[in-house]
Parts: C-alpha cells; structure tokens; sequence
C-alpha cells in the first residue's frame, strides 16, 4: 500500500481531516506510530544483526525519501519517526556527542551505543526527513510552515545542561559539515528566500480581489515567518551559548524562538491556511455528490396539474 499512490492519496484525504481534530490526530498519530514500529521490527532481521545487535543497514522505512504528493499523510509518518528517535534517547544522546565536538558519523554510532539501538544512516535522521519534505513541499501547502518548525526544534537543538548555570551552545551546524553539507546548507536558504518570494507575490495579487483580507493577512504573516526563519538558520549567534533572547529584535521573533529553545513541541496552527483544505474538502464532497447522482435538486419538480386549491371562485372560472 506503501507505493500504491491511489492509497496513499486517499489516506492523504484521510490525514488532513484527522490533522485538524485533536481527538482524531491523536488517534491517527498512534496509528502511524504502531506501523512505524512493526515495520521497524519486521526490518530488523539478518544474522549479522542477529550477532552485533546493531542494524549496519541503517532503518527500513515505509517512506525512504519525501513525499511532495501527500504531505498531510507525510506529516504523520514523519511524526512517528520523530518520536522513535527520541524515545530511544538516541536524539538527546547524539546531540550530546555532537556538543563534544565529535564528527555526525561518530556522534551517531556512540549515541545508538550508549542507547543500545540500532542507528539510522544519517540521512534518516529527523532533522533531514523534515527538512527534505519541508524542501519538496509545493510552496502554497498549508503544511509547509510546519515542516519548517519541525525542522528548527531539530536545528536550534542544544544538549542539557550539565550543572546549573551553564548555556550550552546549539549543535545545529554540525549537521551541515562538509563541501556536500554545506551546499545543502545554501540550498536551504535559497528554498527559504523563494518561499518569502511566494508569499510576497500571493498578497500582491491578493490585493485586487475582494474579501480576501484574511488571505492577505495570513500571507503577510508567512513571509515575516520565513524571513525569520532564515535569519535563524544564517545568523551564527542563534546557536551561541551567550543568545540573549530579550534583547533580540521582532523580526527573529524572540517568543518563538524561547519557545523552541525550551523544548516546545506544540504545532504553530496559526501559521496553517484553515480554510484552504475546508474548501477542498467540500470541493471533493460535491464531486462525488455530482458522480453518484446525489446532488439536491433547488428548484421543487412541478406538479403535472394545476393546484387550484388556493384560487377563489371567480379566478377558477376565469
């Protein structure tokens, strides 16, 4: 089902109703979480892994590379992978390495060692699954900018404090070392320029149409989003150890940023076009109503004779 794009496309549907109802979240959020698990296990198999106890093949992943198609179903599964990672401590553990000044591949196999689990390849590691999707997303989904904040809690990621008084630097920068890493890197604030660009041209356009102060508003809101997201990512003193938040100025958005630091994880819905997909979905609702004949008809189907109840003598003779 995995690689079945009509599957996948119906249960995309299926994901963003279920993304926007806490209840249903959750429960599809558990969903995923028990087939990433059974899929890992199943995945687990081999005798050399069998002998070692570690996985050398890296994780088998229902989705291996990002899903641009069905980013609400992405969102899900992304989650799940997310939150392995971190409950097996191996996150917490590689961040920590990385602190120490060790190179990605090393801080990886001591961190899954010091975890007792079996690693990712580094490429499979969260902060690349977010931000690949957040890359391949088409501009314009409402999904987007959650991509995006998944991907700086990842970045902005500093290990604990080992005594009190301490302000450890962020490891974000060690995730993009290297001449491949680092043209992934300019890559990244390429993606993020384009998406202000977008964003700058829709309210624009937005501009000459009526009632879409909404649209506008959000749009605007967005651009300063990305803006400051890039300064996040281009401006080396976000990772020092001596940031002083409140003497940051708006534009890198001083709340947010606390916000990550302290290990929030809570998803920035007023960031997401509600609207958007509401009128998709009754879009969709309609076509099927249309195909299957079910489509209420507005006008009352006339009678096959005249009613005269309501007609007084004279107007009946007449």
């Amino acid at each position: 089902w995995n690689v079945n794009n009509s599957a996948l496309f119906l249960l995309d549907i299926l994901c963003s109703h279920s993304f926007f109802n806490p209840q249903i979240h959750s429960a599809t959020l558990q969903v995923t979480n028990d087939l990433q698990k059974k899929f890992l296990l199943e995945s687990s198999g081999g005798i050399i892994n069998w002998i070692t106890g570690v996985n050398y093949s890296g994780h088998k992943l229902l989705f291996p590379t990002s899903t641009a198609q069905f980013p609400w179903l992405a969102y899900f599964f992304l989650q799940s992978e997310d939150i392995h990672c971190r409950e097996t401590g191996l996150w917490a553990a590689m961040v920590k390495q990385l602190s120490e000044q060790k190179p990605l591949e090393d801080a990886l196999v001591s961190a899954s060692t010091q975890c007792e689990t079996s690693p990712p390849l580094s490429s499979q590691l969260p902060i690349y699954r977010w931000l690949q999707q957040a890359m391949d997303t088409p501009p314009d989904h409402p999904m987007v900018p959650i991509f995006w904040q998944r991907f700086f809690q990842l970045f902005l990621s500093r290990p604990v404090a080992t005594h009190e008084g301490e302000e450890p630097r962020g490891v974000g920068m060690s995730f993009f070392v290297g001449m491949l890493n680092t043209m992934y890197y300019n890559k990244i604030k390429t993606g993020l320029k384009v998406l202000q660009e977008v964003q700058a041209k829709k309210a624009t356009e937005v501009e000459v149409e009526a009632d879409v102060s909404d649209i506008k508003r959000l749009c605007d809101k967005l651009g300063k989003l990305y803006k400051t997201f890039y300064m996040w990512l281009d401006e080396a003193k976000i990772l020092d150890s001596t940031l002083y938040i409140p003497a940051l100025s708006p534009v890198y958005e001083p709340e947010k940023l606390a916000q990550v630091l302290s290990g929030d994880r809570t998803l920035w819905m007023d960031y997401i076009d509600f609207e958007g997909p509401l009128l998709e979905h009754c879009k969709a609702i309609l076509e099927w109503d249309t195909l299957h004949f079910r489509v209420k008809l507005e006008n009352k189907l006339r009678k096959p004779y005249a009613d005269h109840n309501d007609f007084t003598p004279s107007e009946r003779i007449l």
